[in-house]
């Protein structure tokens, strides 16, 4: 294993944690659970990154990668099309040529299974980690958490051929796949239009109606537990040989015990500043609310044709999809949201768009789709926690169980070999696909 021994500080030292996201709060909670001070850091107010508007899933059936055989000779289309499911800003194109290298690296049979096998690692404890989050915040928010499952839906059956990788590894791994078929689509789905014939539905799938009353939950039983929120931007940090003492501020120095970067899409600049370089690339997502949406879903909706989701929230209908690269720091494409109603029309046909409303927010996407969860390789009391990319509010409660396991010398559940923050530079280390 990777993780060092006996590298725990006193249990009165605090536990600063970088990111106030699904990640860093979940961190947090797990580390209370375990008697550790915490504060955390960030600039934004607890869940008010791509913790706030995601599609809601609880994708615990997830354990394909992004780059899967085939991808990069699809990628081309997709760029033409500017509204397309994936878009690349053409001035940071130079940018991104290393990550695409990094990405066809992990996209063959072999590498992508093993991919799989790690995300299923995660996926087995996700769900029991969520409910015991669930049971410690209370507040009725397990109310907020649907268990109807999953439909994802095709115009074609070629198109469902097409994924047949995606569902065989999910089958494989013991997740339920079942083929739905013309007429039981229409009752599973009656708003679906006629021109979706075939789709698959994963009964084990879950969502959440309102994530952001999750997040102010979480929030709240942090604090009554004693743990605290600067709000601040972290810039650096001070080091005395292998570890880290304290960590600079937008509002000064905050001495530390021990340091979690679980900062999403910004987590690669922390890493940096302690030697890190890691090929974690912001994937901006965009969705609409719609508050009074005229029609009702019964569960989950993919469109896989668009490759975007429509949610049943408890505020109306979240259509939410799109992966564009255009640099963390670029401004929002706004007409990629559109595009999202544009394809909900067609597929939703009573669906009502008065009152809508539109986000955009980055995702942090590693190019083999593995988070990293582990120890700093030099600063002993550093931790890794982020490039969950589109799983990450599924992902939230078991990484903060792993991160507490590692800082309370417990030791994790789960073989972190495949998560190293090293993995891309290292000689010899788990990298996917060779």
């Amino acid at each position: 294993m990777h993780e060092p021994d006996n590298l725990t500080n006193s249990s009165n030292d605090p536990v600063v944690i970088i990111g106030a996201g699904i990640v860093g709060m979940s961190c947090a909670l797990s580390l209370q659970r375990a008697g550790r001070a915490v504060v955390v850091v960030d600039h934004r107010p607890p869940g008010h990154g791509a913790s706030f508007g995601h599609a809601g899933g609880i994708a615990v059936t997830w354990v394909s990668p992004q780059g899967l055989p085939g991808l990069i000779k699809r990628l081309p289309g997709w760029l033409i099309d500017p509204l397309g499911p994936v878009a690349v800003r053409w001035p940071y194109l130079p940018r991104l040529v290393p990550w695409f290298l990094h990405l066809r690296r992990h996209s063959d049979s072999a590498g992508v299974r093993r991919i799989g096998d790690a995300l299923a690692s995660l996926m087995t404890h996700a769900w029991p980690a969520w409910a015991r989050m669930l049971q410690d915040v209370g507040g009725g928010l397990q109310e907020l958490v649907r268990h109807d499952g999953a439909l994802t839906v095709y115009r074609e059956r070629s198109r469902l051929d097409d994924d047949r990788l995606v569902w065989d590894m999910r089958r494989e791994r013991g997740f339920a796949v079942e083929i739905v078929d013309d007429e039981d689509l229409r009752s599973r789905e009656p708003s679906l239009a006629t021109d979706f014939t075939v789709g698959v539905f994963e009964p084990q799938a879950k969502w959440c109606e309102d994530p952001m009353a999750v997040m102010e939950g979480i929030w709240a039983r942090m604090v009554v537990n004693g743990g605290s929120l600067v709000s601040a931007e972290a810039s650096g940090f001070r080091t005395d040989g292998d570890r880290v003492r304290s960590i600079q501020t937008s509002s000064g120095a905050i001495d530390v015990g021990e340091v979690v970067i679980a900062a999403g899409a910004w987590s690669h600049r922390q890493a940096a500043y302690l030697g890190q370089r890691l090929p974690l690339e912001s994937e901006r997502g965009y969705h609409v609310d719609i508050p009074v949406p005229g029609i009702e879903l019964r569960q989950i909706l993919s469109l896989a044709p668009h490759k975007m989701v429509a949610t049943p929230m408890r505020s109306g209908i979240r259509l939410s999809g799109t992966a564009e690269f255009a640099g963390i720091d670029s401004k929002p494409d706004y007409r990629r949201a559109r595009a999202l109603v544009d394809h909900a029309r067609r597929a939703l046909p009573g669906l009502k768009f008065a009152d809508a409303s539109e986000w955009a927010g980055n995702r942090p996407i590693l190019p083999d789709s593995l988070p990293v969860i582990g120890r700093d390789p030099r600063f002993r009391n550093v931790v890794h926690a982020y490039g969950h990319s589109h799983i990450g509010f599924t992902l939230g409660p078991v990484t903060g169980d792993l991160v507490a396991s590692m800082i309370t010398g417990q030791g994790p559940v789960v073989d972190l070999e495949p998560f190293r923050v090293d993995r891309f530079s290292r000689r010899g280390a788990y990298s996917g696909a060779r």
